[in-house]
C-alpha cells in the first residue's frame, strides 16, 4: 500500500541498494572512529577518574566508623558510671580511693610498708642485705657518728695526697676501684 506524503505522492519503499565499496569503505572507517572515541574516552576516565582516593576515603571511614562505635560504646558505660555516682557520699568515696582528694582542713597520710618487707613491684623477691633502703634514716645531729672513708674529699688534700706520691703510686690509687 503507497502512502502519501505530501498532495498527491505517493511515497514507496526502495529496495536496499548494495553499497559500493567506497561507501562500504567509508561506512567502515566511520565505525572504527566511533569505536576508537569510546575506547579513548575510557582511557580518559579510568585515568583521570579518582578511583585510588575513593578507595582510600572508603577505608578511612570503616575505621573512623569503628572508631566512632567504640566511643559510643564507651560513652554508654561512662553514662551508667554517671548515674551510680548520684549521692555525695560515693563522690567523696571515689575521690579519697582514686584521686588521693580529701575534703578542706582534712590531710591525707599514707601509711607505707615497714622496711624489709618485699613490696607489689619485686613481690618474690627478697631485698639482698646491704640494701640501702634497709637502713633506717639517720638523724642530723648522728652525722658525726658516721662511719668516714679514707679518701680524701677535698681537692686540695688530694693534690697534697697526690703530690707525695710517685707516679705509680699515684696511678694505683687512681685505678683502685677497678679492683672492687
Amino acid at each position: 500500500m503507497a502512502q502519501r506524503n505530501g498532495p498527491g505522492r505517493a511515497r514507496h519503499k526502495s529496495p536496499a541498494k548494495p553499497l559500493n565499496p567506497r561507501e562500504r569503505e567509508q561506512q567502515r572507517r566511520g565505525r572504527m572512529y566511533l569505536l576508537g572515541a569510546l575506547v579513548l574516552s575510557g582511557v580518559m576516565l579510568g585515568v583521570w577518574f579518582p578511583f585510588s582516593p575513593l578507595f582510600h576515603q572508603r577505608q578511612q571511614t570503616a575505621s573512623l566508623s569503628a572508631q566512632l562505635n567504640t566511643l559510643k560504646s564507651q560513652d554508654k558505660v561512662l553514662a551508667q558510671q554517671e548515674k551510680s555516682l548520684t549521692s555525695p557520699g560515693d563522690v567523696t568515696r571515689l575521690a579519697r580511693e582514686q584521686y588521693q582528694l580529701v575534703l578542706p582542713g582534712q590531710r591525707l597520710v599514707q601509711v607505707l610498708p615497714p622496711s624489709g618487707t618485699p613490696t607489689q613491684g619485686n613481690a618474690g623477691q627478697a631485698p639482698y642485705p646491704g640494701d640501702p633502703g634497709l637502713t633506717k634514716p639517720v638523724a642530723p645531729s648522728a652525722v658525726a657518728l658516721m662511719p668516714t672513708t679514707t679518701t680524701t674529699s677535698t681537692p686540695v688534700a688530694r693534690k697534697a695526697a697526690h703530690s707525695s706520691q710517685g707516679l705509680v703510686q699515684r696511678l694505683v690509687s687512681t685505678l683502685a676501684f677497678w679492683r672492687q
